[in-house]
């Protein structure tokens, strides 16, 4: 019987894969990779490659950002729409995409450890769904994808509940804490007793008192920013005649272009007719020419990250810029600290009025709660900690590591299993 087991947090933005070793009650390695496939053929008769994480995206970039690259692959799982997408001439479905980024962790894992190890943790949200059918069909997705990746004997735990875990390694005494999971699909929750004297222990059902969640996070910050900052680059709500009539640019192109997994969808022979059509109408206008050469040069992956590095400058000064710049296309988008609350506050408003109603099902007034652990890359936003001060107190506020916290907890969480 293998002595390690591994705790895995498949997540939109990253993947971490945490090592427990039994004999030693200690995570004993971590492996992080950002959640990015890449698919690319050297020829029209060469095989097809995929390469994952940043080498990945170094091999993207390298190309000339020619081929597919995916992220937010996460996002597909609840998507009850999706059956599959087609990546030149193969049919990919969910699982087969999350299974990519899950074995290339494995490999790395198994090399550390020296042995092909069967037994995983698998973080999932709190909710995929509030409709329970989705929310099933994601989990099933899930364990079919780490099935593939080559695992045998997979429980489930709840991701909030694991950085709950993780955060009792580091506490002298008991107390009740809410834990906060804020990543870039999804915001979960978890309310625990906490007690560092029950680390080991196998029964802690009476422990977990409360978990909840929405499907609102990083992504969705970045989506509102493309969306207020960026889309009229490529003839957003733009007005133009054709036949005598007047038309606006249909929005169902520029909202799949804000949702990181819409890109699939534009992806399409459909859709692509659809924009050569619009070309014509609008008489080769030069905006629709950039959103052509959006989807053609595969820029979602760029252009989001030009968004994402804003998102990061302003949380570490009052102004940030969107930059991209190729040979059609030239983004330059000031923006400071009072525009960006603004944008976010829709995403906000749902994440922190989920928190509210979660600490009232469960009868938890603040005053009660003895620590906030946060975790999870939006929560290093400065409006999220504002809201977060005001509602706790700045010195209840603990934050752990951002992206390895749940992916450790998983991991330690392993004993529940046993």
């Amino acid at each position: 019987m293998s002595n390690f087991i591994y705790g895995i947090d498949f997540g939109t933005s990253n993947s971490v894969l945490a090592i427990y070793r039994k004999d030693q009650n200690e995570i004993v390695e971590t492996i992080s990779i950002p959640s990015v496939i890449y698919f690319y053929q050297e020829s029209s008769k060469s095989r097809l490659t995929c390469e994952v994480g940043k080498n990945g995206i170094d091999r993207y970039y390298q190309n000339g950002m020619k081929g597919r690259l995916m992220k937010s692959v996460k996002s597909i799982l609840p998507n009850s729409t999706f059956s599959q997408t087609r990546v030149y001439y193969k049919n990919y479905k969910a699982e087969d995409l999350v299974s990519i980024i899950l074995l290339a962790l494995k490999k790395r894992a198994d090399a550390f450890c020296g042995e092909d190890v069967k037994e995983a943790i698998m973080g999932r949200p709190a909710l995929f769904s509030n409709d329970p059918k989705i929310d099933q069909l994601a989990e099933n997705r899930l364990l079919k994808a780490a099935q593939k990746s080559g695992f045998e004997k997979i429980n489930f735990q709840f991701e909030p509940i694991a950085a709950a875990f993780n955060y009792e390694q580091s506490i002298q005494s008991a107390q009740l804490a809410l834990v906060v999971d804020l990543g870039g699909g999804t915001s979960d929750f978890s309310l625990m007793r906490l007690d560092p004297n029950k680390v080991h222990s196998t029964n802690r059902k009476n422990d977990m008192l409360g978990k909840g969640g929405v499907y609102v996070a990083g992504d969705k910050l970045d989506s509102e920013i493309m969306w207020k900052k960026v889309v009229h680059y490529f003839g957003y709500n733009m007005d133009y005649e054709y036949y005598g009539k007047e038309y606006k640019t249909p929005n169902i192109f520029y909202v799949r272009m804000c949702n990181p997994t819409g890109f699939l969808y534009l992806k399409t022979p459909k859709v692509r007719r659809q924009m050569d059509q619009l070309y014509v109408e609008t008489k080769q206008h030069p905006n629709i020419s950039k959103l052509m050469n959006f989807v053609d040069l595969n820029l979602n992956y760029p252009i989001l990250k030009s968004i994402e590095q804003a998102k990061i400058e302003i949380s570490e000064k009052d102004n940030s810029n969107i930059y991209f710049k190729n040979d059609s296309i030239h983004i330059s988008e000031g923006m400071d600290r009072k525009e960006f609350d603004q944008i976010i506050s829709k995403p906000l408003g749902e994440i922190t009025k989920c928190m509210e109603d979660f600490l009232v099902k469960f009868e938890t007034p603040k005053s009660k709660i003895d620590r906030v652990f946060l975790t999870g890359g939006t929560a290093l936003v400065p409006t999220v900690q504002d809201y977060f001060e005001r509602a706790f107190g700045k010195e209840n506020l603990i934050y752990g590591d951002l992206f390895k916290s749940v992916a450790r907890g998983l991991a330690l969480s392993s004993v529940i299993f046993e």
